[in-house]
C-alpha cells in the first residue's frame, strides 16, 4: 500500500493497468481469441476521460504525488491528509487514468514481457511493506536506465508532480488504433451518421443503411457516442 493515502495511484494506477492483461489471459483461456485493438480503443476512450478531468477538477487532484513526499501537520502537531475531506477526491479518476498511462509510458521503452516482469519483481520487493510513487520509478531507472527517453527526474516532475498531461501521452503505442479495421468501422458509421442529419435537415428522401459496418463491441460504440 502507499506510505501517502494520495498516491492512490499506486494501487489504482497499476490495478487499471494490469486489468488488460488479466483481462486477455482470461479470454483465451476461455477459448476465445484475444484482441489488442480492444484494449487501445479502451485507452482511447479513457483518455477522453483524463482530457475531461484536467478541464474540470482542481489541478491538485491531477497530480500523482501531491504531497512531494512532505507531510502535513497542523497547528496541533496532527498530521493530516491532504484533500481528505475533499468529495471530489473520491470521485477523480485521474489516479486510475493518469497512473495507468505512465505505467504504458514506461514499457513502451523496454517492452510487454520485461515490463511485466519489472512489475513482479516490485510487487515481490515491497510486498507487505508502505512505498511512496518514487520508489517504482527508481526501480525502473535502477534497470532500465539506458531505455528511458528522459532523465528520472524529469519523469517525476512531469508524470508526477505536475497536473499537466506529457506531450509524449498522445504517441503511447496503446492508443495507436486508427489504422485498425475496427476502429475504421466506427469512423464509416459515424460519417452514414453525419450525412443522414444532413439529409434530414434538407429534408431530402433518405436511403440509407445505417451501420453498414455492425459495430460489435462495446468499445465502438462508446467511442461512437463519445
Amino acid at each position: 500500500g502507499a506510505k501517502d493515502w494520495t498516491e492512490a495511484w499506486l494501487s489504482e494506477g497499476f490495478a487499471t493497468f494490469l486489468e488488460d492483461f488479466v483481462h486477455q489471459k482470461a479470454v483465451t483461456k476461455l477459448g476465445h481469441e484475444s484482441n489488442d485493438v480492444l484494449m487501445k480503443m479502451r485507452a482511447k476512450i479513457k483518455l477522453k476521460s483524463l482530457k475531461a478531468e484536467t478541464e474540470n477538477v482542481s489541478k491538485d487532484l491531477l497530480e500523482l504525488r501531491p504531497m512531494k513526499g512532505e507531510k502535513l501537520i497542523d497547528a496541533s502537531d496532527t498530521q493530516f491528509v491532504k484533500n481528505g475531506l475533499n468529495p471530489m477526491a473520491g470521485l477523480s479518476q485521474s489516479h486510475y487514468l493518469k497512473g495507468f498511462f505512465l505505467l504504458h509510458h514506461l514499457k513502451d521503452t523496454i517492452g510487454e514481457l520485461p515490463f511485466l516482469k519489472l512489475i513482479q519483481d516490485y510487487f515481490n520487493i515491497y510486498r507487505g511493506q508502505l512505498v511512496d510513487s518514487t520508489e517504482f520509478i527508481y526501480l525502473y531507472y535502477k534497470h532500465y536506465k539506458a531505455n528511458a527517453t528522459q532523465a528520472m527526474d524529469k519523469t517525476i516532475a512531469d508524470w508526477l508532480d505536475s497536473p499537466r498531461l506529457p506531450n509524449t501521452l498522445e504517441h503511447l503505442t496503446v492508443l495507436q488504433c486508427e489504422h485498425h479495421a475496427l476502429y475504421r468501422d466506427v469512423l464509416d458509421v459515424h460519417h452514414e451518421l453525419l450525412d443522414l442529419n444532413q439529409n434530414l435537415q434538407k429534408k431530402k428522401s433518405i436511403n440509407i443503411e445505417l451501420y453498414s459496418n455492425e459495430l460489435r463491441y462495446s468499445e465502438q460504440l462508446n467511442i461512437l457516442l463519445n
